[in-house]
C-alpha cells in the first residue's frame, strides 16, 4: 500500500432496518488473513463526537476514516484501518477500529449494545470517546450496553 493510500476496509455493517449488526463476509476474511500478531484499538462513544477525527490523527492522518461537518453520523457498523504502526512492546501490527456512535437518532440501545460488545471483544485496548467531560449518564449507559 503506497504511503498515499489508506487501507481501510468494514466488517459489520447495520442491517436495512438498523435493528442489528451482520458481519460483511469480505473484511472478516480480511482480519483472519492476517497472519502476524495484532493489536486492535476501537474507540466508541457517542454519535458525531470524533471518533473517527481521533482515529486518523491517531494515525498521522488527515485522510481515513470518514468525517463530515454537521450533525449527520456518519460511519456506519465497524470499520478497521491498517496502520504502519507496531507495537514497540511486542511488535503487533496496530490496527484501528471505528465504530458506529452511540444513541442515534432511530437507533435502539440494542443495536448500541451490539457494537459495543464487538468492539469490546475485537480490540485489544478500548477508548472511551468523549466530546467533553464524561457525564455521569454516558457512564451508565456504558453500564446498560455491558449488561
Amino acid at each position: 500500500v503506497s504511503p498515499h493510500v489508506v487501507d481501510i476496509f468494514q466488517i459489520a455493517r447495520p442491517t436495512a432496518d438498523h435493528s442489528s449488526l451482520e458481519v460483511v463476509q469480505e473484511g472478516v476474511l480480511r482480519l483472519g488473513g492476517m497472519r502476524e500478531k495484532l493489536a486492535i484499538v476501537a474507540v466508541v462513544g457517542g454519535y458525531h463526537g470524533g471518533k473517527s477525527f481521533l482515529l486518523n490523527a491517531l494515525n498521522g492522518r488527515t485522510n481515513g476514516f470518514e468525517i463530515t461537518a454537521g450533525h449527520r453520523a456518519t460511519t456506519e457498523g465497524l470499520w478497521i484501518c491498517v496502520t504502519d504502526m507496531t507495537s514497540q512492546k511486542d511488535g503487533a501490527r496496530i490496527l484501528l477500529l471505528d465504530t458506529e456512535g452511540f444513541s442515534s437518532a432511530g437507533v435502539a440501545e440494542a443495536y448500541d449494545a451490539q457494537v459495543f460488545s464487538v468492539a469490546t471483544l475485537l480490540s485489544s485496548h478500548l477508548v472511551y470517546n468523549a466530546k467533553n467531560l464524561i457525564q455521569a449518564q454516558e457512564v451508565e449507559y456504558l453500564e446498560t450496553l455491558a449488561r
